[in-house]
């Protein structure tokens, strides 16, 4: 059984992770902002919203949980865009996602603890963020495009965002 010091040295360890992560991703938005311009506002709206219903239907994995299909917006996004947009996107369609869960039921933003929250909105900032990054950098740098996109800096943005 976890005594009360394991459990507070728990927390304690949570809350610093959970810090550190939040103020990386407070960084790296003020190096966005700073850097690039939300170009198409329509744009930024219409790939929030369908990024949110995606994040809403999960699709279950037996035994281990669910996944979402937003990731392919927001990749969509990375190549559409600039990395603001991609980080905006991606944070919004978090916050508004509303997904079932078992036992709960909807789960929206007010009625899930706001550590949750912030973890999430914080990683999809750092990956979309970093990744949109290293596709604006690679394809300014590499001179291969295909109909619409660098497929070099594709692939390049696609390995950073899973690592």
């Amino acid at each position: 059984m976890i005594n009360d010091k394991q459990k507070k040295e728990t927390t304690i360890k949570l809350y610093t992770y959970l810090f550190f992560l939040s103020l990386t991703a407070i960084f790296i938005m003020i190096y966005l902002f700073n850097n690039y311009t939300i170009s198409d506002y329509i744009l930024l709206i219409v790939f929030s919203i369908l990024t949110a219903i995606a994040e809403t239907f999960w699709i279950l994995l037996p035994k281990i949980g669910a996944v979402s299909v937003s990731f392919a917006l927001t990749f969509s996004a990375i190549l559409l865009t600039n990395p603001l947009t991609v980080s905006l996107i991606s944070a919004i369609g978090m916050m508004l996602r509303c997904p079932y869960m078992d036992g709960k039921g909807r789960v929206h933003i007010f009625n899930n603890p706001i550590y949750k929250t912030v973890f999430n909105v914080s990683q999809y900032i750092i990956s979309f963020g970093v990744a949109g990054i290293v596709y604006s950098v690679i394809d300014k740098s590499v001179n291969f495009t295909l109909i619409f996109f660098n497929p070099i800096a594709g692939a390049a943005a696609l390995f950073v965002y899973i690592l």
